[in-house]
């Protein structure tokens, strides 16, 4: 996670939208965010128990090598105890078509465990307004 903007709604959706597609363990890379932004990781780590936060040491400074740390290290921390692993971005979410079904469940039902890797079709949806700094009241998260 980089960058200037806030990103604290866009954390919370994400957490609690895989939350209910059956997601148990997320890791975030941290490579700038934020005071607000890591407050909000930090009580999800310490209270829920199901999210890491991992800073990127300084050494890698362009995107590419970060984003190939965040890749290798995230494979390595799940290796021995997951049989799925998502990487996307913040504001990314994958949806399945049948509403009955979550992420999990498609996994677990319809993929073999000989397959390495799953590509699912994308659909673009455009913001047009940056994000509030702080939560203040729920009308600011509604449409």
């Amino acid at each position: 996670m980089f960058g200037k903007e806030p990103k604290w709604l866009h954390l919370v959706e994400m957490i609690e939208h895989y939350k209910l597609q059956g997601v148990s363990k997320f890791y975030f890379y941290d490579r700038e965010i934020g005071l607000y932004d890591t407050f909000l990781l930090k009580y999800y780590a310490d209270k829920k128990e199901e999210v890491e936060l991992i800073e990127i040491p300084p050494i890698y400074f362009d995107a590419v090598s970060q984003q190939l740390l965040a890749i290798a290290d995230c494979h390595l921390r799940n290796r021995l105890f997951s049989n799925w692993t998502n990487f996307s971005d913040i504001d990314e979410r994958m949806m399945m078509t049948e509403e009955k079904e979550t992420l999990r469940e498609f996994l677990q039902d319809s993929i073999s465990d000989k397959n390495g890797a799953v590509m699912f079709a994308q659909r673009w949806i455009f913001k047009y307004e940056k994000l509030p700094q702080k939560f203040e009241n729920y009308q600011q998260a509604l449409p």
